[in-house]
């Protein structure tokens, strides 16, 4: 069975290398290597193709966009595989060897994905907290989910034949993707021994960026693909997030009325407070306990940072729900 593993580069000169050499150290070896350049302008270009050993390069005039650069390398595939990995990913020697077997015994299944690895090779908080926070979260969903991990996941030519491709968000393409596949009745697993190297550095102000972005993302798509179907299925809530989260979540949205409880009563606001504040670690009990075999001074950071983000993450999904009416008055008219 061939694979086509597709990578989109955009100025990632500092990663590129290790992620392609990675992949060329497959133990699996029928496949091709399909590199996508979208426009960049560092030595990205220069690096990938000073060897072509298994692989086709093909270089964007102008930065397109990662949909628009996936998109263009899966047209080009010849596989019957494609695998997607992002260009700051290193896979393991056999990853590319599991997702055929696992597809090869499964013919049920259209799209396999898998998972970051718990540890960060950088020691700021942000990356550390990143890491944990995701291997944690996908470590408690079921085998059968309604995405796909943009790092690192594989799905039949013959299923991506027959969806849509183009997607209205803008870094939750992966969920896109994953969506229109569950829409259209196609079957995607999570294969939690898929374990890849994720070599992106996280800063706290792109951590909030991110997680503001990915939930508008995710809210648009909740609507789009009338999410409310899937909440809670399969013994979680929606996407990779958790019910637990999604409580949370609802709970940070009461916080929004405390000021008009204040004026009313103070005593009852801050006995209200401190029963939010109370559910809120009771919810993420697990999650903290998980966290406490860090050090002091990270697990407090932690449980600060866990419960403000959640905050920002209700600040995402507004926005995303009034991004879909926005859009849908403007198509309307």
């Amino acid at each position: 069975m061939k694979v086509s593993v597709v990578v989109t580069i955009y100025n990632n000169e500092s990663t590129i290398l290790r992620v392609v050499n990675a992949i060329r150290k497959s133990s699996y070896q029928n496949i091709e290597i399909i590199l996508v350049d979208d426009g960049s302008t560092d030595k990205s270009l220069k690096l990938i193709t000073s060897t072509a050993k298994n692989q086709h390069v093909f270089r964007l005039t102008e930065n397109r966009g990662r949909v628009y650069a996936r998109n263009y390398g899966f047209e080009k595939a010849t596989g019957d595989i494609i695998v997607n990995v992002d260009s700051d990913v290193v896979i393991q020697k056999n990853t590319i060897q599991t997702v055929v077997t696992y597809l090869t015994e499964h013919s049920e299944v259209s799209a396999v994905t898998g998972r970051v690895q718990k540890t960060s090779e950088y020691e700021n908080f942000a990356s550390v907290y990143k890491n944990l926070y995701m291997h944690y979260y996908f470590g408690l969903l079921p085998k059968e989910v309604n995405f796909l991990y943009g790092s690192f996941f594989a799905i039949r030519k013959t299923a991506y034949k027959k969806i849509p491709h183009s997607s209205q968000v803008k870094i939750a393409d992966d969920t896109s993707l994953g969506q229109a596949l569950i829409y259209e009745n196609f079957t995607i697993h999570l294969n939690k021994n898929l374990m890849v190297n994720h070599l992106k550095r996280f800063t706290l102000w792109s951590l909030i960026k991110n997680d503001f972005t990915i939930s508008s993302d995710w809210a648009y798509l909740f609507i789009q693909y009338s999410g409310w179907t899937q909440l809670f299925k399969k013994n979680t809530g929606y996407a990779h997030a958790s019910k637990g989260q999604i409580a949370s979540i609802t709970l940070i949205g009461a916080v929004v009325f405390l000021p008009l409880l204040f004026a009313y009563s103070k005593t009852l606001a801050i006995g209200v407070s401190m029963f939010i504040g109370l559910l809120l670690v009771c919810i993420n009990r697990t999650f903290f306990a998980y966290l406490s075999s860090q050090p002091l001074l990270f697990f407090i950071k932690a449980i600060s940072w866990t419960i403000l983000d959640y905050g920002i993450m209700l600040c995402g999904i507004s926005h995303g729900i009034f991004k879909y009416m926005l859009n849908k008055k403007n198509t309307l008219v």
